[in-house]
This record gives C-alpha cells, structure tokens and sequence, in this order.
C-alpha cells in the first residue's frame, strides 16, 4: 500500500505530501516520513494525532 501511494504521488508530479497517523501507526517514521507536528482529531475531542510529511523522491 506504501508502495502504490508514494507511485501515486510521483505520477500525480507531487513533491511532498502530509498524512494524520494514527498514534500507534507512527512506523511510517520509518518509511521515510517525518513527524512534523499534531493535528485535532475529527472523532475524540481531546485526540491529538501525528501529523506526518513525506518528501516524494
């Protein structure tokens, strides 16, 4: 799946990307993406969850 979005992003001419993690999916950090901050969640009021950026090579 990781794999088919970045593909997807190349084809689209992205550059980079942000994504909202789920907290206990932070293994992207691993995948090449970095943690750039938080963002509110749309379900738990007082959820946090990561805010990711992943530079398109």
């Amino acid at each position: 799946m990781w794999t088919h979005l970045i593909n997807k992003a190349k084809e689209l001419e992205m550059n980079e990307f942000t994504l909202d993690s789920e907290p206990k999916a932070e293994v992207f950090l691993k995948m090449g993406a970095i943690k750039t901050g938080y963002s509110p969640s749309t379900v738990f009021p007082d959820r946090k969850l990561p805010l990711m950026k992943v530079q398109v090579i």
